[in-house]
C-alpha cells in the first residue's frame, strides 16, 4: 500500500508541475478517473435553509473535488491534507475553516484520515436538484468576473 500511495504522489506531483494550475487540475481529475475509485462516505445533512456535506476521506485518499456555483463555506474538522487550488498549494490540518470562492475546484490529498464539510445556504433538500443548484459541470458555466479559488 505504501508503494501505491508514493506513486501516487509522485503522479500528481508530474502532472501538476507541467501546466497552468486549472488546467493540471482538470487534466489530474482524467487521470484519476482511469484508476480505481476510493470510497468517500459522504453525510448530508439539512437545517432551515442551510445544506452540510461531510465526507470522510482516508489517509492517502486524493480526489478532486467539484466546481462549485456559489460561495460557501468548507470545515475541516479532523485531518490533514495538501490543497491545491487555481491559486496556489497549501497543507491544512484541523480544525481549519474557510470561505470558497465561486468556480473553485481543488485537488487535495488526505496525509491522515479528514473530515471535510462543505456548508451552503439554500432550502432545497433534493440530492439531485441540490446538485444542479450548486455544482457547475465546468468552467464555461460560471460568470467569469465570478470565478475565484481563494482559500
Amino acid at each position: 500500500m505504501a508503494g501505491i500511495v508514493l506513486n501516487l504522489q509522485a503522479s500528481i506531483r508530474g502532472i501538476l508541475e507541467a501546466k497552468p494550475l486549472r488546467e493540471k487540475i482538470l487534466v489530474l481529475q482524467d487521470e484519476m478517473l482511469k484508476l480505481p475509485q476510493a470510497e468517500v462516505p459522504v453525510k448530508h445533512y439539512y437545517a432551515n435553509g442551510f445544506y452540510a456535506r461531510e465526507m470522510t476521506m482516508q489517509k492517502g485518499c486524493a480526489l478532486v473535488g467539484k466546481i462549485h456555483k456559489s460561495e460557501h463555506l468548507c470545515i475541516i474538522s479532523k485531518g490533514d491534507v495538501d490543497v491545491v487550488s487555481e491559486e496556489k498549494t497549501e497543507r491544512l490540518k484541523a480544525p481549519y475553516t474557510f470561505v470558497s470562492k465561486v468556480g473553485a475546484k481543488r485537488a487535495i490529498y488526505a496525509h491522515e484520515e479528514t473530515v471535510w464539510t462543505t456548508v451552503h445556504l439554500t432550502g432545497e433538500t433534493d440530492l439531485d436538484k441540490l446538485e444542479d443548484e450548486l455544482i457547475a459541470e465546468s468552467f464555461e458555466q460560471i460568470e467569469p468576473e465570478k470565478i475565484s479559488c481563494h482559500l
